[in-house]
């Protein structure tokens, strides 16, 4: 039986390219003139990658994205002919999205957890970047493939968009490249990996205050929603054609396979080296630099104010932020941390809350203009970053222990989606968010705070992860 299922791959393979040349010759498939190869690279490659892998029987995970992909693709092939009522051939298309999921089922018994994960991740970021268009589209064949660059020039197009196929059938619209296919689908992938590695992680080292507990929970689904975070963020950005979101599109996926390699070294041998890394840096050294930086600051903002600096935006947030941060190393090497009684970590939560919400507020278009505006509330709005993180340092330090990493983790979280969202918005709309400062200033601006912020909240991520899975009892 087992060698019968090891030939399913190829059997469905066959069937896949028989189907394709079937219906080209009857004219049911239409692919224009010299874009075969891309075709049959986007559709056909997966299934014959995951064939000659079941026959090496090597790199299951692997197989199994590969199989569900391929599984995927055949079941749009044969809703489109079964929307445009040309039944003689969807057969050829059923077989293998059957003999993939069967195979898949039999091979792997971590199956269901990768599909569901994997599925869920390709489709909600194709359809976030509108790769996938569900809605009939005008083609007088049931399934016309034509090139991108039949109805746009190519300094429109986004570098991974490009020679990209336009699929549209009665169904839907699928625009895909082999790059942008390549992207998404090692995105998809790795979040699924990583998702059940944390999981494993927390139910093997945390034991009975593992994934079932309060603390357990939120560092589950905060560490899981940190891994969408760094995984969406490249995927959609590759949509925007702009050059400098290359660096931004190569560090999530650079942090995603380091989390990968993490959490599989940490599923073999535990240990606790991020989590001392991220300690070493709560004592009076750090005060003590921390303090003389803010002394620089408060020069830099003395001498901001004469020469206007105020008026580049880069300096206008950037120094507000790095306010934000000193003063929390500053104040966090001087707060001694305690266990954290439930009374304490309420107390704890208000003051994080409240700490976000100094930060959050001047970004608000309204608040930046009166900011922008009057040297008087530009030296608030100042006043409020060191309030902000002084009250950060006071709750991340009576919460303690886990939850300390996981109001960091939170305030990393905060910086990243507050690029993201600075860099969605003036793409849509092709506008600055904020009075005064210049188009490509503030895209370059979303992008390097977005920069910067993804590896602190991948770290924070990890600590949090190590910290709830440490034997150490202030750990929870």
């Amino acid at each position: 039986m087992r060698r019968t299922i090891e030939f399913y791959p190829i059997i469905g393979a066959a069937s896949l390219f028989t189907g394709f040349w079937i219906s080209y010759s009857a004219g049911s498939l239409y692919v224009q003139q010299g874009l075969m190869p891309e075709f049959m690279a986007v559709f056909g490659l997966p299934i014959v990658v995951a064939a000659l892998l079941s026959l090496m029987d090597a790199a299951r995970a692997a197989r199994t994205y590969l199989m569900i992909l391929s599984s995927l693709f055949s079941l749009l092939f044969l809703i489109a002919f079964v929307r445009s009522g040309q039944y003689t051939v969807i057969g050829l298309y059923a077989i293998p999205v059957v003999l993939c999921i069967y195979y898949v089922i039999e091979i792997d018994p971590a199956w269901g957890q990768r599909a569901a994960v994997f599925l869920l991740s390709f489709l909600i970021l194709a359809y976030l970047t509108t790769i996938l268009r569900i809605g009939s589209g005008s083609s007088p064949f049931p399934i016309t493939a034509i090139s991108i660059n039949n109805d746009e020039v190519p300094q429109g197009i986004p570098l991974l968009f490009q020679d990209s196929l336009v699929v549209i059938t009665p169904a839907y619209i699928l625009t895909v490249s082999v790059q942008f296919l390549l992207l998404l689908g090692a995105e998809a992938a790795l979040l699924s990996e990583n998702f059940m590695l944390i999981y494993r992680n927390l139910k093997l080292y945390a034991g009975e205050t593992g994934p079932s507990t309060a603390t357990g929970v939120l560092v589950l689904v905060l560490g899981c929603q940190c891994e969408t975070i760094i995984g969406s963020i490249p995927v959609l950005s590759a949509v925007i054609v702009s050059l400098v979101l290359l660096p931004l599109s190569a560090a999530g996926i650079i942090l995603l396979i380091f989390s990968n390699i993490f959490l599989r070294g940490f599923q073999r041998d535990g240990g606790v080296k991020m989590m001392e890394f991220a300690d070493s840096f709560r004592n009076r050294r750090t005060a003590v630099l921390s303090g003389l930086a803010m002394v620089f600051l408060l020069f830099v903002s003395t001498a901001g104010a004469f020469l206007s600096w105020e008026l580049d935006i880069f300096y206008f947030y950037g120094l507000n932020f790095a306010i934000y941060v000193i003063t929390y190393l500053l104040i966090a090497g001087l707060f001694s941390e305690g266990p954290g009684t439930h009374s304490q970590r309420s107390l704890a939560a208000s003051a994080v809350v409240a700490s976000m919400a100094l930060m959050v507020i001047w970004l608000v278009p309204i608040m930046q203009v009166h900011a922008y505006s009057s040297p008087e509330v530009f030296g608030a709005m100042e006043i409020s970053s060191f309030a902000g993180g002084f009250m950060l340092a006071f709750g991340a330090s009576r919460a303690g222990g886990v939850y300390r990493n996981i109001v960091l983790e939170m305030v990393a979280m905060m910086f990243t989606l507050t690029g993201a969202v600075i860099l969605y918005y003036t793409d849509i709309f092709q506008s600055g968010l904020w009075m005064g400062f210049p188009f490509q200033d503030q895209l370059l601006f979303a992008v390097t705070l977005t920069i910067v912020s993804l590896p602190f909240l991948w770290f924070f991520n990890y600590v949090s992860i190590e910290r709830k899975c440490s034997l150490d009892p202030h750990a929870v």
